[in-house]
């Protein structure tokens, strides 16, 4: 369950039970969220907060997948293309692109594409030309690939030990 981008997970049991429970401490606490709406879906297996899609449909076999949104991936992709057939990126798009490219990078593909993302940083600090050169364009063609693919990673237990991570969005 989302509330307001917080995630909750549970039993098909509990929802009701957790969704009292979440929304009764978010008003003891004082904190505004939202109670109805897209930002309050009903319990599901696949959901969607903070631009990623979690699927936990098959956590009981130990598997759940986490991936870019598509309405997020869509947009980066018309991006992309906007720049390639532009064949041109400011030194403020560059590094705006390259925070937008990371974050997709990490719910997809992990580290496969530092070394393009160094292309985008090296074209915004670069000379000054707006113009794309062959690296930053190769670069960019590969994140489109990467996106256009859109396989979501997959997370599997490595140890039978559990674990609670409890944080608010600025991890504080």
């Amino acid at each position: 369950m989302i509330f307001d981008d917080f995630i909750t997970l549970g039993h098909d049991t509990e929802a009701a039970s957790l969704t009292a429970c979440i929304h009764m401490f978010f008003k003891l606490v004082g904190w505004a969220f939202a109670q109805e709406g897209p930002k309050a879906p009903d319990f599901s297996q696949l959901f969607t907060a903070l631009g990623v899609t979690i699927n936990v449909s098959r956590l009981n076999e130990g598997l759940g997948t986490v991936g870019n949104a598509d309405h997020r991936r869509e947009e980066l992709l018309q991006t992309l293309d906007n720049i390639l057939t532009a064949k041109r990126l400011s030194k403020a798009e560059a590094l705006k692109l390259r925070g937008r490219l990371q974050f997709a990078a990490g719910n997809l593909f992990g580290r496969v594409a530092k070394a393009a993302l160094a292309a985008v940083s090296a074209h915004a600090y670069g000379i000054g030309s707006k113009v794309l050169d062959s690296r930053t364009t190769l670069a960019l063609q590969l994140h489109r690939k990467f996106l256009e693919s859109g396989r979501p990673r997959e997370l599997r237990p490595t140890c039978d030990q559990v674990w609670f991570i409890q944080t608010d969005a600025c991890f504080e």
